[in-house]
């Protein structure tokens, strides 16, 4: 982690909520496709750009399913049935 703080804001507690907490707090976020295909889904897989999307939607933005998945497509097959799932930091502790 870049952030020499996310051991005191780790002992703090936080609520992940935003897509800049999900950047401050070293989270991955990766789509599903779940987009119809030949009888099966597509079932391509991608980690976010955080910064990115952030950059578009604005850190405030909210990082729940109902708030997030509107704004995301498959970059395979271009279909919005899509989910995601929080992957968060796992690196070494301080």
């Amino acid at each position: 982690m870049t952030d020499p703080d996310l051991a005191e804001k780790r002992r703090k507690g936080y609520t992940v909520d935003t897509l800049g907490v999900l950047i401050d707090h070293g989270y991955k976020v990766a789509l599903y496709c779940e987009n119809p295909r030949d009888g099966l889904t597509c079932g391509f897989v991608k980690w976010l750009d955080l910064e990115k999307l952030a950059a578009k939607l604005g850190r405030d933005h909210s990082c729940l399913r109902d708030d997030l998945v509107p704004n995301l497509f498959c970059t395979k097959c271009g279909g919005k049935k899509v989910s995601i799932r929080l992957h968060p930091y796992t690196g070494p502790r301080d």
